[in-house]
């Protein structure tokens, strides 16, 4: 054998030798390669909370800027805020301390009694006394004590079902009632009817003549369609002397034909005309009448004079 094939040779024995040794990818190496590799997982979106607005039912209670700290400030009834996060619980065992997390509408944010703020409300006022239902259905009717005029409390904005709507207050003990009903045609969310009502239970709450003055001045000078009638005469003021109102203000729809006005509001008083049904009539007032029975008759004070019963008329 001679040189050139002994070198050739060697050369296959070495190329041979590499490839023996060289590793072979098997099946499962490429599967495992052609097999897409989980990516790493998004964190979990955190939902965000919805912000409501809610009304404050009571006065008197304070507002906390932390949950350990003492209150800061009393809110007004009728005071609107914005719930700014979930119910806490300071003591679980006690579910009368639960807190709800709320901004004022200065910006300020703290902790209210979960019982006091009602999420999904607006502030509205009584217009008449008001019996309680437990569901929104004529024959759902309670002996719970009715709610009386110029009574200030918190109406769900959900909107009415079958002529009622929800409610939630301070009843007479103070005791939080949530989500009450009663007949929607009944209440004003008129904010100058609100404040004026709230101003002159405020005035009638002082021993001092001074303070009550300044608080039934304040609430005149809100011209509240419901009560400002109410109001200037808790200041002897008369109807002449009382400043005239914008009677395009106020309006109701008449809901009989042949609605009796009369010339004082009282049942026996003169009957001076009759409005027919769906007409429009401008409101400045509200007045009431105490019936022999033990009841109580409201009357609407018409810009055109004369009065109307609350009962005949649905206010706009």
């Amino acid at each position: 054998m001679n040189t050139l094939t002994k070198m050739t040779l060697s050369l296959f024995l070495l190329l041979g030798l590499i490839l023996a040794c060289t590793p072979q990818a098997t099946n499962s190496t490429v599967e495992r390669a052609n097999t897409p590799q989980p990516s790493t997982p998004a964190p979990p979106q955190q939902p965000s909370f919805q912000e409501v607005d809610a009304t404050i039912t009571r006065d008197g209670i304070w507002f906390r800027e932390s949950l350990e700290g003492n209150g800061t400030r009393q809110l007004d009834l009728g005071e609107v805020v914005t719930v700014i996060g979930e119910v806490e619980q300071p003591e679980p065992e006690n579910r009368n301390k639960d807190m709800l997390p709320i901004r004022l509408s200065d910006g300020t944010e703290g902790f209210f009694s979960a019982w006091y703020a009602i999420p999904n409300t607006i502030p509205a006022v009584m217009v008449a006394e008001a019996k309680i239902y437990s569901e929104p259905k004529a024959t759902k009717l309670t002996k719970n004590t009715a709610l009386p005029i110029a009574k200030i409390i918190a109406v769900s904005t959900t909107g009415s079902s079958s002529g009622f709507i929800k409610v939630s207050y301070a009843d007479e003990n103070g005791y939080a009632r949530i989500d009450d009903y009663i007949k929607e045609d009944l209440v004003s969310t008129d904010s100058r009817d609100v404040d004026a009502a709230h101003l002159y239970a405020l005035a009638m709450a002082q021993e001092e003549e001074g303070m009550r003055a300044e608080f039934l001045a304040s609430a005149a000078e809100l011209n509240s369609p419901v009560f400002g009638m109410m109001i200037t005469e808790a200041l002897g003021i008369t109807t002449e002397d009382r400043p005239a109102e914008d009677p395009t203000k106020t309006t109701g729809v008449v809901i009989i034909d042949q609605a009796e006005v009369h010339e004082e509001p009282f049942a026996d008083s003169p009957v001076i005309g009759y409005l027919t049904e769906n007409s429009i009539v401008a409101i400045v007032g509200m007045t009431n009448e105490n019936m022999p029975d033990g009841n109580i008759d409201y009357w609407y004070t018409l810009a055109d004079g004369g009065y109307v019963l609350d009962k005949n008329i649905k206010k706009n």
